[in-house]
């Protein structure tokens, strides 16, 4: 029922707050960090080539990898979770990226991949954070460090196919790691003009009994499923199934037959730099890879043909992955609450809409306020947080 009273609050709310242009900050890209929320999360090294990183959330242990590759960059690798009592569910195993690749070449006649799983990439160097204190943490002893917000940055350099001094972009990733979630923030620097065909700055593998299906948010507002085939079903061979392309989606939900309650949501925070707007052709895509996994791409640059990028360019792409554990009963049971409370909550909007009007009367506020008067915006919205605390009350009362 707080739920309802507080999304009734916002419904009034929003309205008057964007009739302002405040120029007070910046949302949306630039403040993801300060967005994050903390959760104690556990990083040890396990050996040379792995550390595991986990959480514990849904009434379980969360866990990922973050593994080393044959040329001495470290990616993402697996997740699982272990519910209390309850066996170890794999959903993605080590085996391909989730950062990048680029599709990329001296000449638009020497186009290769590079980066990411491909290869074509130099690790500079690479340190670990406490991502609250900013402190950098020592994890050569092997032993567990537990923070509220893990940090990881490493620098790298990628290069044209098989020729590691001819280097055409410089890298740093910065990783967050909190209870349910990753982020990858990648600053690019050209460093050389390059052309570049089809390339993916965001990916996503999953298990395909827990990915089967893929709901795109797209950009019109409305959203868009697709159904791969089952791992029963899969008459390809592997690498040689279908694509979904084309959907101008900046965030999807997946989810699969073993378990539909486990789902995993994947957002790009940066679409210009991460999908040129949408101007090719496969946009954001889903892969029916194998008979085992599926993945998701986020795409960049065309898809025939290619496109020269000029030396001392840069782009910044932010993505995020969540897991989730959506639990239908307590879905429904809240459903039902909120209907049996409609009544009640219909009573304090109209009560609250009516103290909005009489304070805006009193203080003969336009219907088109003057943008550049703060001193009526703060009003206006300390007005209506005041009614919308009306509907919070009364909500409780009913309860």
């Amino acid at each position: 029922m707080k739920k309802l009273a507080i999304s009734l609050a916002i419904v009034m709310l929003l309205p008057l707050m964007f009739a302002f242009n405040s120029s007070a900050g910046v949302t949306g890209a630039e403040s993801y960090v300060d967005d994050i929320e903390h959760h104690p999360t556990t990083i040890v090294k396990r050996d040379d080539r792995t550390y595991v990183i986990t959480t514990n959330v849904f009434d379980g242990v969360y866990t990922r990898t973050f593994y080393k590759r044959d040329w001495g960059t470290w990616n993402i690798g697996a997740m699982s979770f272990k519910p209390n009592g309850g066996s170890e569910i794999t959903f993605v195993a080590a085996s391909t990226d989730w950062e990048y690749v680029f599709r990329a070449g001296k000449t638009a006649g020497s186009i290769a991949f590079c980066g990411g799983n491909h290869g074509n990439e130099k690790m500079i160097d690479m340190k670990f954070y406490n991502g609250v204190t900013g402190a950098e943490l020592n994890l050569e002893d092997k032993k567990p460090v537990t923070v509220d917000l893990l940090k990881i940055v490493e620098n790298t350099q990628i290069y044209f196919n098989a020729a590691p001094t001819d280097v055409f972009a410089n890298v740093e990733r910065i990783y967050y790691y909190n209870g349910n979630s990753i982020y990858n923030e990648c600053n690019y620097e050209i460093v050389q003009d390059t052309y570049f065909s089809l390339s993916y700055t965001a990916m996503m593998p999953i298990n395909k009994g827990y990915g089967s299906t893929i709901v795109y948010n797209l950009e019109d507002g409305t959203t868009r499923e697709w159904n791969s085939k089952t791992s029963d079903t899969f008459t390809y061979k592997d690498f040689e199934g279908p694509f979904d392309r084309g959907n101008s989606a900046l965030s999807v939900n997946i989810y699969g037959y073993n378990d539909p309650r486990y789902q995993f949501g994947v957002e790009v925070l940066t679409k210009e730099d991460s999908t040129d707007n949408f101007k090719n052709t496969s946009k954001t895509f889903y892969w029916d890879m194998s008979k085992g996994q599926n993945k998701l791409y986020f795409s960049r640059f065309p898809d025939s043909g290619s496109e020269l990028v000029a030396n001392g360019e840069t782009w910044n792409t932010i993505t995020k992955w969540d897991f989730n554990f959506v639990d239908d009963s307590t879905e429904e049971s809240e459903v039902s609450e909120e209907v049996s409370e409609e009544v009640s909550a219909e009573e304090s909007v109209a009560e609250s809409s009516e103290a909005v009007s009489v304070v805006a009367e009193s203080e003969e506020v336009s219907e088109t306020p003057d943008t550049g008067s703060q001193g009526t915006a703060i009003f206006v919205v300390m007005a209506i947080l005041s009614a919308a605390s009306l509907i919070v009350i009364k909500t409780r009362k009913a309860l």
